[in-house]
Protein backbone atom coordinates (compact mmCIF):
# COMPACT_ATOMS: atom_id res chain seq x y z
CA UNK A 1 0.00 0.00 0.00
CA UNK A 2 1.25 3.46 -0.77
CA UNK A 3 1.74 6.33 1.63
CA UNK A 4 -1.30 8.48 1.17
CA UNK A 5 0.10 11.36 3.24
CA UNK A 6 2.97 11.16 0.95
CA UNK A 7 0.18 11.05 -2.32
CA UNK A 8 -1.96 13.91 -0.94
CA UNK A 9 1.69 15.92 -0.57
CA UNK A 10 2.26 15.63 -4.00
CA UNK A 11 -1.10 16.61 -5.68
CA UNK A 12 -2.44 18.87 -3.12
CA UNK A 13 0.46 20.28 -0.75
CA UNK A 14 -1.54 23.74 0.12
CA UNK A 15 -4.88 21.99 1.09
CA UNK A 16 -5.98 22.20 4.76
CA UNK A 17 -6.04 18.39 6.31
CA UNK A 18 -6.17 19.36 9.63
CA UNK A 19 -7.28 22.31 12.22
CA UNK A 20 -6.27 22.40 15.74
CA UNK A 21 -6.04 25.00 18.00
CA UNK A 22 -7.46 27.26 15.49
CA UNK A 23 -4.72 26.71 13.58
CA UNK A 24 -5.36 25.19 9.86
CA UNK A 25 -2.46 23.01 9.06
CA UNK A 26 -2.06 21.86 5.31
CA UNK A 27 -0.67 18.19 4.35
CA UNK A 28 2.40 19.87 3.22
CA UNK A 29 2.58 21.16 6.59
CA UNK A 30 1.60 18.46 8.39
CA UNK A 31 3.93 16.14 6.37
CA UNK A 32 6.84 18.51 7.50
CA UNK A 33 5.89 17.63 11.40
CA UNK A 34 6.25 14.48 10.43
CA UNK A 35 9.63 14.85 8.85
CA UNK A 36 11.09 16.86 11.78
CA UNK A 37 10.25 14.34 14.21
CA UNK A 38 11.67 11.47 12.17
CA UNK A 39 14.82 14.16 11.73
CA UNK A 40 14.50 15.31 16.09
CA UNK A 41 14.06 11.48 17.62
CA UNK A 42 16.71 9.60 15.61
CA UNK A 43 13.78 6.57 15.02
CA UNK A 44 16.39 4.73 12.51
CA UNK A 45 18.38 4.12 16.14
CA UNK A 46 15.57 2.51 18.02
CA UNK A 47 16.05 -1.41 17.79
CA UNK A 48 12.27 -2.65 18.84
CA UNK A 49 9.98 -3.04 16.40
CA UNK A 50 6.95 -2.03 18.89
CA UNK A 51 7.39 1.67 20.47
CA UNK A 52 5.07 2.44 23.05
CA UNK A 53 3.34 6.04 23.51
CA UNK A 54 2.20 7.82 25.96
CA UNK A 55 1.12 10.97 24.18
CA UNK A 56 -1.61 13.70 25.51
CA UNK A 57 -1.45 16.16 22.56
CA UNK A 58 -3.66 14.72 19.46
CA UNK A 59 -1.12 16.39 16.69
CA UNK A 60 2.08 15.40 18.10
CA UNK A 61 0.48 11.64 18.46
CA UNK A 62 -0.65 11.66 15.23
CA UNK A 63 2.21 12.89 13.58
CA UNK A 64 4.56 10.16 15.80
CA UNK A 65 2.41 7.60 14.66
CA UNK A 66 3.02 8.10 10.83
CA UNK A 67 7.01 8.95 11.50
CA UNK A 68 7.05 5.04 13.42
CA UNK A 69 5.03 3.83 10.35
CA UNK A 70 7.45 5.15 7.78
CA UNK A 71 10.68 3.92 9.51
CA UNK A 72 9.08 0.57 9.97
CA UNK A 73 8.22 1.04 13.46
CA UNK A 74 4.54 -0.30 15.08
CA UNK A 75 3.31 2.40 18.06
CA UNK A 76 1.73 1.62 20.73
CA UNK A 77 -0.73 3.50 21.82
CA UNK A 78 -0.98 3.61 25.57
CA UNK A 79 -3.61 6.11 27.56
CA UNK A 80 -3.02 8.11 30.11
CA UNK A 81 -4.85 6.68 32.98
CA UNK A 82 -3.73 5.95 36.82
CA UNK A 83 -3.79 2.12 35.83
CA UNK A 84 -0.73 2.70 32.91
CA UNK A 85 1.19 -0.13 34.42
CA UNK A 86 -1.72 -2.94 34.39
CA UNK A 87 -1.78 -1.73 30.22
CA UNK A 88 2.15 -2.15 30.03
CA UNK A 89 2.10 -5.35 31.76
CA UNK A 90 -0.34 -6.61 29.52
CA UNK A 91 1.27 -5.73 26.27
CA UNK A 92 5.14 -6.19 27.88
CA UNK A 93 6.40 -2.67 25.37
CA UNK A 94 8.04 0.13 27.31
CA UNK A 95 6.92 3.56 27.25
CA UNK A 96 9.44 5.40 24.96
CA UNK A 97 7.97 8.42 24.03
CA UNK A 98 5.63 11.44 25.80
CA UNK A 99 4.65 14.66 24.90
CA UNK A 100 7.91 17.11 26.11
CA UNK A 101 10.27 14.11 23.68
CA UNK A 102 8.16 15.08 20.43
CA UNK A 103 8.14 18.77 19.34
CA UNK A 104 5.65 20.37 16.28
CA UNK A 105 7.28 21.99 13.55
CA UNK A 106 5.44 22.59 10.09
CA UNK A 107 8.58 24.43 8.78
CA UNK A 108 10.09 22.65 5.79
CA UNK A 109 13.05 19.85 6.48
CA UNK A 110 13.09 17.98 3.18
CA UNK A 111 11.75 19.04 -0.42
CA UNK A 112 12.63 15.84 -1.43
CA UNK A 113 9.51 13.58 -1.46
CA UNK A 114 10.20 9.47 -2.30
CA UNK A 115 7.48 7.01 -2.73
CA UNK A 116 7.00 5.03 0.70
CA UNK A 117 5.33 1.95 0.19
CA UNK A 118 3.87 -0.64 3.29
CA UNK A 119 3.07 -4.08 3.31
CA UNK A 120 -0.80 -4.58 3.85
CA UNK A 121 -0.17 -7.45 6.07
CA UNK A 122 2.08 -5.70 8.51
CA UNK A 123 0.59 -4.23 11.42
CA UNK A 124 0.34 -0.96 11.19
CA UNK A 125 -1.05 0.63 15.30
CA UNK A 126 -1.45 -0.95 18.33
CA UNK A 127 -4.84 0.15 20.28
CA UNK A 128 -6.10 -1.16 23.60
CA UNK A 129 -9.77 -2.02 24.37
CA UNK A 130 -11.25 -0.95 27.40
CA UNK A 131 -11.18 -3.75 29.45
CA UNK A 132 -15.02 -4.75 28.83
CA UNK A 133 -14.43 -8.27 29.93
CA UNK A 134 -11.49 -7.78 31.98
CA UNK A 135 -7.57 -6.80 31.93
CA UNK A 136 -7.33 -3.99 28.61
CA UNK A 137 -5.85 -6.11 25.65
CA UNK A 138 -3.50 -4.61 22.79
CA UNK A 139 -4.80 -5.09 19.17
CA UNK A 140 -2.85 -5.28 16.24
CA UNK A 141 -4.41 -3.36 13.36
CA UNK A 142 -3.26 -3.85 10.19
CA UNK A 143 -2.86 -1.07 6.90
CA UNK A 144 -5.45 -3.27 5.42
CA UNK A 145 -7.90 -3.38 8.48
CA UNK A 146 -7.52 0.53 8.65
CA UNK A 147 -8.04 1.10 4.94
CA UNK A 148 -10.75 -0.89 4.38
CA UNK A 149 -12.78 0.38 7.49
CA UNK A 150 -12.18 3.62 5.82
CA UNK A 151 -14.07 2.28 2.90
CA UNK A 152 -16.52 0.85 4.42
CA UNK A 153 -17.51 3.77 6.15
CA UNK A 154 -17.21 5.74 2.84
CA UNK A 155 -19.93 3.64 1.25
CA UNK A 156 -22.30 4.31 4.32
CA UNK A 157 -21.14 8.20 4.68
CA UNK A 158 -20.58 9.23 0.70
CA UNK A 159 -17.67 11.40 1.79
CA UNK A 160 -16.60 14.07 -0.17
CA UNK A 161 -13.80 16.84 -0.60
CA UNK A 162 -15.39 19.71 0.92
CA UNK A 163 -16.40 17.45 4.02
CA UNK A 164 -15.67 18.77 7.71
CA UNK A 165 -15.57 15.95 10.16
CA UNK A 166 -14.96 17.24 13.97
CA UNK A 167 -12.96 14.73 15.75
CA UNK A 168 -13.24 15.19 19.33
CA UNK A 169 -12.81 11.13 20.31
CA UNK A 170 -9.67 10.16 21.81
CA UNK A 171 -6.89 9.41 19.22
CA UNK A 172 -5.46 6.80 21.68
CA UNK A 173 -9.13 4.78 21.10
CA UNK A 174 -10.06 3.49 17.59
CA UNK A 175 -13.35 5.85 16.94
CA UNK A 176 -10.62 9.18 16.98
CA UNK A 177 -7.84 7.28 15.19
CA UNK A 178 -9.85 6.00 12.27
CA UNK A 179 -11.54 9.25 11.95
CA UNK A 180 -8.17 10.82 10.98
CA UNK A 181 -7.23 8.13 8.33
CA UNK A 182 -10.80 8.59 6.69
CA UNK A 183 -10.05 11.94 6.16
CA UNK A 184 -6.56 11.24 5.26
CA UNK A 185 -7.83 8.20 2.71
CA UNK A 186 -10.91 10.77 1.29
CA UNK A 187 -9.73 13.97 1.20
CA UNK A 188 -10.92 16.09 3.18
CA UNK A 189 -10.47 18.45 6.47
CA UNK A 190 -10.59 16.83 9.99
CA UNK A 191 -10.82 19.56 13.18
CA UNK A 192 -9.09 18.44 16.02
CA UNK A 193 -10.55 19.33 19.48
CA UNK A 194 -11.64 18.02 22.74
CA UNK A 195 -14.84 17.56 23.25
CA UNK A 196 -16.86 20.38 24.97
CA UNK A 197 -20.81 19.79 25.80
CA UNK A 198 -21.06 23.97 26.40
CA UNK A 199 -21.46 24.78 22.87
CA UNK A 200 -20.83 21.37 21.31
CA UNK A 201 -23.72 22.24 18.50
CA UNK A 202 -23.42 25.74 18.31
CA UNK A 203 -20.23 24.88 17.12
CA UNK A 204 -21.06 22.22 14.66
CA UNK A 205 -23.17 25.02 13.39
CA UNK A 206 -20.51 28.08 13.41
CA UNK A 207 -17.76 25.76 11.59
CA UNK A 208 -20.17 23.93 8.76
CA UNK A 209 -19.54 20.72 10.65
CA UNK A 210 -20.67 17.83 8.08
CA UNK A 211 -19.85 14.66 10.00
CA UNK A 212 -18.93 13.81 13.36
CA UNK A 213 -19.19 10.99 16.06
CA UNK A 214 -19.86 10.73 19.72
CA UNK A 215 -20.76 8.15 22.30
CA UNK A 216 -24.54 8.19 23.66
CA UNK A 217 -23.82 10.24 26.93
CA UNK A 218 -21.63 12.80 24.91
CA UNK A 219 -24.99 13.63 22.96
CA UNK A 220 -26.79 14.34 26.10
CA UNK A 221 -24.57 16.42 27.57
CA UNK A 222 -24.44 18.60 24.44
CA UNK A 223 -28.51 18.74 24.59
CA UNK A 224 -28.21 19.82 28.05
CA UNK A 225 -26.14 22.22 27.81
CA UNK A 226 -27.47 23.74 24.77
CA UNK A 227 -30.37 26.63 25.48
CA UNK A 228 -31.60 26.55 22.08
CA UNK A 229 -30.67 23.05 19.99
CA UNK A 230 -30.20 24.12 16.20
CA UNK A 231 -29.53 21.26 14.48
CA UNK A 232 -27.11 22.21 11.70
CA UNK A 233 -28.32 21.99 7.85
CA UNK A 234 -24.34 21.07 7.06
CA UNK A 235 -24.67 18.23 9.30
CA UNK A 236 -24.58 14.77 6.82
CA UNK A 237 -24.61 12.35 9.99
CA UNK A 238 -23.73 12.01 13.18
CA UNK A 239 -22.05 8.69 13.97
CA UNK A 240 -23.45 7.25 17.45
CA UNK A 241 -21.41 4.47 18.94
CA UNK A 242 -19.61 3.04 21.70
CA UNK A 243 -22.47 2.43 23.86
CA UNK A 244 -26.09 0.66 24.03
CA UNK A 245 -28.05 3.20 23.23
CA UNK A 246 -31.40 4.50 25.40
CA UNK A 247 -34.82 5.25 24.51
CA UNK A 248 -33.83 9.22 25.65
CA UNK A 249 -31.26 9.21 23.06
CA UNK A 250 -33.74 7.80 20.68
CA UNK A 251 -35.83 10.75 21.94
CA UNK A 252 -33.50 13.34 21.32
CA UNK A 253 -32.39 11.81 17.39
CA UNK A 254 -36.24 12.25 17.27
CA UNK A 255 -37.45 15.47 18.81
CA UNK A 256 -34.30 17.02 16.97
CA UNK A 257 -34.38 15.79 13.57
CA UNK A 258 -30.57 14.38 13.88
CA UNK A 259 -29.51 12.45 11.19
CA UNK A 260 -28.15 10.02 13.21
CA UNK A 261 -26.25 6.61 12.16
CA UNK A 262 -26.16 3.66 14.97
CA UNK A 263 -23.32 2.02 14.56
CA UNK A 264 -21.73 -1.28 16.18
CA UNK A 265 -18.28 -2.24 16.43
CA UNK A 266 -15.13 -2.40 18.24
CA UNK A 267 -11.42 -1.70 19.02
CA UNK A 268 -10.92 -5.81 17.66
CA UNK A 269 -13.09 -4.83 13.96
CA UNK A 270 -11.44 -1.49 13.37
CA UNK A 271 -14.29 0.91 14.63
CA UNK A 272 -17.92 0.24 13.19
CA UNK A 273 -18.84 -2.53 11.45
CA UNK A 274 -22.44 -2.65 11.03
CA UNK A 275 -25.01 0.24 11.91
CA UNK A 276 -28.53 1.76 10.35
CA UNK A 277 -29.84 5.48 10.07
CA UNK A 278 -32.58 6.10 12.89
CA UNK A 279 -36.10 6.81 11.47
CA UNK A 280 -39.04 6.08 13.77
CA UNK A 281 -40.68 4.08 11.62
CA UNK A 282 -38.00 1.90 10.87
CA UNK A 283 -36.08 -1.17 12.66
CA UNK A 284 -33.73 -0.78 15.06
CA UNK A 285 -32.05 -3.72 13.65
CA UNK A 286 -28.36 -3.30 12.75
CA UNK A 287 -27.01 -4.15 8.82
CA UNK A 288 -23.30 -5.30 8.65
CA UNK A 289 -21.24 -3.36 6.24
CA UNK A 290 -20.10 -4.89 2.94
CA UNK A 291 -17.70 -7.00 2.90
CA UNK A 292 -18.23 -8.16 6.63
CA UNK A 293 -20.70 -11.12 7.63
CA UNK A 294 -22.49 -11.30 10.93
CA UNK A 295 -22.86 -15.18 12.75
CA UNK A 296 -23.68 -16.77 15.76
CA UNK A 297 -21.09 -19.11 17.99
CA UNK A 298 -22.89 -20.06 21.10
CA UNK A 299 -24.79 -17.28 20.70
CA UNK A 300 -22.04 -14.85 20.78
CA UNK A 301 -22.14 -12.14 17.94
CA UNK A 302 -19.23 -13.68 15.47
CA UNK A 303 -17.69 -11.26 13.13
CA UNK A 304 -15.52 -12.07 9.62
CA UNK A 305 -13.99 -9.50 7.17
CA UNK A 306 -11.11 -7.72 6.32
CA UNK A 307 -11.60 -4.74 9.31
CA UNK A 308 -10.94 -7.50 11.42
CA UNK A 309 -7.58 -7.18 13.78
CA UNK A 310 -4.49 -9.25 13.08
CA UNK A 311 -4.74 -10.40 16.71
CA UNK A 312 -4.03 -9.07 19.98
CA UNK A 313 -0.57 -8.60 20.98
CA UNK A 314 1.76 -11.47 22.00
CA UNK A 315 -0.88 -13.89 20.49
CA UNK A 316 -1.38 -16.20 17.67
CA UNK A 317 -2.80 -13.91 14.28
CA UNK A 318 -6.85 -14.15 13.69
CA UNK A 319 -8.05 -15.77 10.09
CA UNK A 320 -10.42 -12.68 10.26
CA UNK A 321 -12.86 -13.91 12.26
CA UNK A 322 -13.60 -12.53 16.15
CA UNK A 323 -15.88 -13.76 18.14
CA UNK A 324 -17.17 -10.96 20.53
CA UNK A 325 -18.86 -11.56 23.77
CA UNK A 326 -21.77 -10.20 22.61
CA UNK A 327 -24.65 -12.10 22.95
CA UNK A 328 -26.58 -11.49 19.76
CA UNK A 329 -30.05 -12.50 17.61
CA UNK A 330 -30.04 -12.72 13.73
CA UNK A 331 -33.24 -11.90 12.26
CA UNK A 332 -34.56 -13.84 9.27
CA UNK A 333 -33.12 -10.50 6.67
CA UNK A 334 -29.55 -10.75 8.11
CA UNK A 335 -29.89 -7.81 10.13
CA UNK A 336 -29.25 -8.66 14.01
CA UNK A 337 -30.01 -7.15 17.32
CA UNK A 338 -27.35 -6.84 20.51
CA UNK A 339 -28.89 -8.85 23.38
CA UNK A 340 -26.74 -8.14 26.11
CA UNK A 341 -23.17 -8.90 26.85
CA UNK A 342 -21.44 -12.05 28.30
CA UNK A 343 -20.00 -11.06 32.02
CA UNK A 344 -21.27 -8.72 34.33
CA UNK A 345 -20.38 -5.16 33.04
CA UNK A 346 -20.28 -1.18 33.72
CA UNK A 347 -20.77 1.41 31.29
CA UNK A 348 -20.03 5.03 31.60
CA UNK A 349 -19.15 7.35 29.05
CA UNK A 350 -18.94 5.18 26.07
CA UNK A 351 -15.93 3.08 28.17
CA UNK A 352 -17.52 -0.61 28.72
CA UNK A 353 -15.72 -1.84 31.59
CA UNK A 354 -15.84 -5.40 33.63
CA UNK A 355 -17.13 -4.84 37.10
CA UNK A 356 -14.55 -7.85 37.94
CA UNK A 357 -11.74 -5.78 36.40
CA UNK A 358 -12.72 -2.84 38.44
CA UNK A 359 -12.35 -5.07 41.97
Amino acid sequence: MIDILNQRVQMNPEKTFVQYKNQNISYKQFNNIVDNISDTIELDDLRADYIGLQIIDKLRLLGLIIALNRNNKIPVLYPNYPNIQDYVQSANIPITFKDNDISINTNNSNENITNITYNEDSTQVVIFTSGTTGAPKACRLTYKNIYKSALQWNTILKFNDNDIFLNHMPIIHVSGLCIFFRALYYNFKMILADFNPNGCLNYIEDNKITLVSMVPSMLQQAIHHTSIVNISNNLKAMIISGAEISSKNFDIIEKYQIPAYIAYGMSETTSGIAGFWYHHNKSKNYISHEHTNISLNESKIMIAGNTVMKGYLNDENLDGTFISNDIGEIQNDLSFKIKGRQGVISNYGGEIVSKEYIK
